[in-house]
């Protein structure tokens, strides 16, 4: 019901496929989260999952790197690996009752990885999916502020990532 800090100095390397979900009335996420092929959702709402209105905000910082890029594997080098095989680029979700800020410096990476097996065929990944969605803040509010000046890729192989950007409106420029 309360608040989520990541300090600039926290790292949470999780395990390959990981799915990492937190929610809070606010966010600060300026540390790293990696889970390869996994999930990351960080979602802000009021407490006790009430309907209540007010800027619950996630900002993510600019040292900040949240990182869900699928694995490269070389089993030339390592035919005996039990390795997982999380080659695709996962997901990166964050939504918010209020603002989210990625703000300049931040990484956000969902992108693929790659195989090579022990014949030396090269398997590519495909991109992952980055979701940034925003919701008013009163009944009144025209929308929440969507701030986009961090880094965000998703690069595959096979297929591209995706990127989903939801807001009460847009302004480019």
């Amino acid at each position: 019901n309360g608040g989520i800090a990541l300090d600039s100095t926290a790292s949470l390397q999780l395990q390959a496929g990981t799915v990492l979900s937190l929610k809070g009335t606010a966010l600060q996420i300026d540390g790293d989260i990696s889970a390869a092929g996994g999930n990351i959702t960080l979602e802000s709402r009021a407490a006790n999952g009430s309907e209540g209105l007010g800027n619950y905000p996630v900002n993510i910082g600019g040292d900040a790197l949240l990182d869900v890029s699928g694995l490269w594997i070389n089993e030339l080098l390592n035919p005996q690996s039990t390795t997982t095989r999380a080659i695709n680029g996962g997901a990166i979700n964050i939504s918010a009752v209020g603002d989210v800020a990625i703000a300049n410096g931040a990484r956000l990476r969902a992108d693929a990885g790659a195989r090579v097996d022990n014949s030396g065929k090269f398997s590519g990944g495909n991109g992952g999916s980055i979701a940034l969605a925003t919701r008013a803040r009163t009944e009144t509010d025209a929308g929440s502020r969507l701030l986009l000046d961090g880094e965000l890729s998703a690069y595959g192989f096979g297929n591209g990532g995706t990127l989903s950007l939801t807001a009460n409106a847009f302004q480019i420029g």
